[in-house]
């Protein structure tokens, strides 16, 4: 009985899925339509989508393992949710614009055009690349592990991971960008309703409400409420008073120079319906990560569930309530993994062939590109598939350390898009110096810094690609065409004209 709920609830949600994104072809076989979907959605849509990849399956494992062994020192994933949402709204604008006037698709081609450099964009193209791969190989495991759940080990962990693989790739492959944000608007939802619910209901259920699950807490090991509090899986010592500021700013400034979230900015309809977008993400997400949290902590003083593996406790203190949040529990992982994963899958594949084959072959057709792009997406995904059946190192600690290297490229972008006095030479130093300075940290003291009072090693590195980037760029000329440049991205979105050249 319990079994046919659990699988009944997940044909329901995976024939919602199929029906959502099958139903909505591509209006045409260019490759703007596939990289961005047309440019065409409104802020509903990039709200959702943003919510949906946002939040993968993960943070429902090793997020919450995190809850569990390390209190509220987890909330900074809070925090630098809305750091990122506030950096989101300085640079939408202006990055719309140089995608609306210049087709730019990706971070590569922005760099192209802002700093008259193909160079740059193919090496950007690379490193996004490479430090993106870690989230498709978690998010497979998170699935594998929600399909065996919601099957009660029915379907094997790696067969699972297959299943859902070959899933999302069929529908990324259907319609691009177009498939993947339809997908994440309808994941998102299921998010807000079912996710804030079912935490909701769990809280109340073993603890019958939020401030008596506190004191739960507290009695149990107050140094759960305190930060750093307990440092599980970081060495076991509390590493500094910056160690917690430093996860913020981290995860703040690299939050949307990830590739999957970088191009959603390039798929709204206009800057209007992206500042709209923000009507509902600053107030829900906090509110979506806060419960997800506290149901971790929760579950610490429910030794019961931990049954050794704390990254599970969680779900294990939910599935005790019986089949539907057993099923609800599971979706919401398939689902945090599915809209992850798509983005990554179509953003992998269309960066490599935007920002790197397309320099290469400046010919190419855009019926070509959009016929490559799909042909990666098979064979990126069935790679990520692949290295996620083999051992992996601690999920949180893996992309904690990525993050570190993805934010480098933030002086670059951002100032890039608001000082015209930036060059193809401060981008390219900075950037560089960013980099080895994080490959440096990495090998040495890749979690954090024990005489820089705990902060982490790519947050210094930031800070010297910052003033490299303003010194190189101070005694070099800017670009010959910067003036120009931002005069074509100063209208209205009214007024913006399509300027033919990059890929010339």
């Amino acid at each position: 009985m319990n079994l046919t709920i659990t699988v009944s609830m997940l044909v329901v949600y995976v024939a919602g899925l199929a029906y959502a994104v099958f139903s909505n072809p591509l209006p045409e076989q260019e490759f703007e339509e596939y990289a961005v979907g047309g440019r065409s959605f409104g802020w509903q849509f990039i709200t959702m989508t943003i919510i949906g990849t946002w939040y993968p399956g993960s943070l429902m494992i090793g997020w919450a393992q995190m809850g569990y062994d390390m209190g509220v020192t987890s909330t900074y994933l809070i925090f630098y949710t809305l750091g990122g949402l506030f950096i989101f709204f300085l640079i939408c604008s202006p990055l719309w614009k140089f995608g609306k006037v210049y087709n730019v698709k990706t971070m590569g081609q922005l760099f192209e055009v802002r700093y008259n450099s193909r160079s740059l964009r193919i090496f950007t193209g690379l490193v996004v690349l490479l430090v993106e791969l870690p989230w498709i190989i978690t998010e497979l495991l998170a699935s594998g592990y929600a399909m065996q759940a919601i099957t009660y080990e029915k379907i094997p962990f790696n067969l699972g991971m297959a299943i859902v693989a070959v899933f999302f790739i069929i529908y990324v492959l259907f319609s691009g960008m177009r498939a993947v944000i339809i997908a994440d608007y309808y994941q998102g939802w299921m998010f807000l309703i079912g996710g804030i619910t079912l935490f909701l209901v769990t809280i109340y259920k073993f603890f019958g409400g939020i401030p008596e699950m506190l004191m739960e807490v507290r009695n149990l090991n107050a140094e759960l409420l305190t930060i750093p509090g307990p440092m599980a899986g970081w060495g076991g010592e509390a590493p500094g008073a910056l160690f917690w500021p430093s996860l913020i700013l981290m995860g703040m400034f690299g939050a949307y120079m990830w590739p999957s979230l970088f191009s959603r900015i390039f798929a709204a309809s206009s800057t209007k319906e992206l500042k709209e977008s923000l009507r509902i993400t600053p107030f829900v997400a906090p509110i979506f990560t806060l419960l997800i949290l506290w149901t971790a902590m929760g579950a610490a003083a429910r030794p019961e569930f931990n049954l050794g593996d704390s990254a599970y406790a969680m779900v294990n203190m939910i599935s005790n309530i019986g089949p539907v949040a057993v099923a609800m529990i599971a979706i919401l992982i398939l689902a945090g993994a599915i809209s992850m994963m798509d983005s990554m899958l179509s953003s992998w594949a269309i960066v490599f062939v935007n920002d790197v084959l397309t320099p290469i072959y400046p010919n190419m057709s855009s019926r070509s590109q959009t016929l490559i792009t799909r042909i990666f997406t098979v064979l990126i995904g069935l790679a990520g598939l692949a290295m996620a059946m083999t051992d992996l190192p601690t999920i949180v600690q893996m992309l904690t350390r990525v993050y570190q290297a993805i934010v480098q490229v933030f002086p670059a972008v951002f100032l890039g898009l608001f000082w015209k006095r930036g060059n193809k030479y401060s981008a390219w130093a900075g950037t560089l110096v960013g980099l080895i300075i994080v490959v440096y940290f990495s090998f040495t003291q890749p979690d954090y810094v024990p005489f820089l009072n705990g902060m982490q090693g790519g947050l210094l590195a930031l800070a010297v690609n910052f003033v490299v980037y303003a010194l190189i760029a101070y005694v070099t000329k800017p670009e010959n065409n910067v003036d120009e440049v931002f005069e074509n991205i100063s209208k209205p979105d009214s007024e913006l004209k399509r300027i033919d050249l990059l890929d010339k």
